[in-house]
């Protein structure tokens, strides 16, 4: 009876075939101008997840065989995936400036200004902003219009390459019911070639919404129907402003300060901060700390969830609250007495009646609660 043969298979290969076509195919879409370098290079952990499923289907695969990683496409991958880690670790460290200079040798620089003409607009009419590189600045508008400007800074390996790429910046607007502004992706591709820093004040009781794809977001001293912010590199700032609010970041802080109404928050890979609310407050972060601060009573809604990441509630004695607190992975202190089973805790307390509520919930992190007399 002859024995039957065992194949033997490599491990590896497949990974790295599809790993190379998906980052040649993402680097294509970040020069086109859609996304960003780095955003592409945060999909790094797919390289090892591709490498354990192929392992997998090649073990439950029939027939007798016996399995063996491909040392050259595990040592590619391997350097794929630190090269890539590391460039993204290095981008939320160096500042922007010395990635222009040093990495994409863009050494010369050149600024100039633009300013749209005001637009008057009604109460009905929503503002749209895409802004793929750059900041943009929400102020409150003097005369009830709305006023557009942007700082344009080019950048380049020479002065006259630089002034190029700022003259050749192009900003949109398209007015009626549903006002959109949009930079010119053309121009804001791989390298940092061209930012625009927009400016823009806005009069009260306006829709507005904003996505940013590599910039920071602020609005202060603003009035608005409703607010929507979201970059996916970058912070966000929203200080003194009256109206509802969803703000989300990828990677990046979210600070807020005295937001009168209502607060979805978001963020991926970022600290989320907020200072004396006066409305409900709905905070998720999936890797970063929670921080909730008010010197007025609290007697609102308030929902702060984490997977990774502490948890902080400062309030007053005199709020009327009841707090809920749990943790899978981590202590909860301020709330008296607590339960635990199998590593998850709990706790719960109540201020005054407990008209509101207010519940803490994070998978790995601490939960701390300071009650201030």
């Amino acid at each position: 009876m002859e024995t039957p043969s065992v194949r033997r298979i490599k491990v590896g290969p497949i990974t790295l075939a599809l790993g190379l076509i998906a980052l040649g195919g993402g680097l294509l879409v970040a020069n086109l101008g859609y996304t960003g370098v780095i955003q592409v290079l945060k999909l790094w952990p797919l390289l090892l997840i591709g490498l354990g499923l192929e392992y997998f289907a090649r073990r439950l695969g029939p027939g007798e065989k016996e399995i063996h990683f491909s040392i050259p496409s595990a040592v590619l991958i391997g350097l794929m995936a630190v090269s890539a880690s590391a460039a993204n670790a290095l981008s939320g460290i160096v500042p922007r400036d010395i990635l222009n200079e040093e990495i994409f040798g863009n050494r010369a620089g050149y600024i100039r200004q633009w300013q749209g003409d005001p637009l008057t607009v009604s109460k009905n009419t929503r503002l749209e902003i895409e802004n793929r590189r750059g900041n943009v600045n929400f102020t409150a508008s003097q005369d009830d219009r709305l006023h557009l400007s942007a700082r344009i800074e080019g950048r380049g390996s020479t002065e006259e390459k630089a002034r190029a790429a700022a003259e050749a910046a192009r900003i949109h607007y398209e007015d009626g019911p549903v006002i959109r502004v949009y930079t010119d992706p053309a121009t804001q591709t791989a390298g940092y070639g061209t930012s625009v820093t927009l400016q823009v004040a806005v009069p009260a009781g306006l829709s507005a919404g904003v996505v940013s794809r590599a910039g920071d977001i602020t609005a202060h001293g603003v009035s608005a129907a409703n607010l929507s912010l979201e970059t996916f590199s970058g912070g966000i700032e929203v200080e003194e402003y009256t109206g509802a609010l969803r703000a989300k970041s990828n990677n990046g802080d979210i600070t807020l300060g005295r937001v009168i109404g209502t607060s979805d928050i978001e963020s991926s890979n970022g600290r989320i901060a907020i200072r004396h609310p006066q409305g409900d407050v709905k905070a998720v972060n999936r890797n970063g700390g929670i921080e909730l601060e008010s010197d007025n009573p609290l007697e609102g809604k308030y929902l702060l969830r984490g997977d990774n990441g502490e948890i902080i509630l400062r309030l007053p004695r005199s709020s009327n609250l009841k707090i809920k607190a749990s943790s899978r992975n981590g202590g909860i202190s301020g709330l008296g007495d607590i339960k635990e089973r199998s590593g998850y805790q709990s706790g719960e307390t109540s201020l005054g009646s407990g008209k509101g509520s207010a519940e803490l919930e994070t998978r790995n992190g601490h939960i701390d609660v300071f009650v201030k007399d």
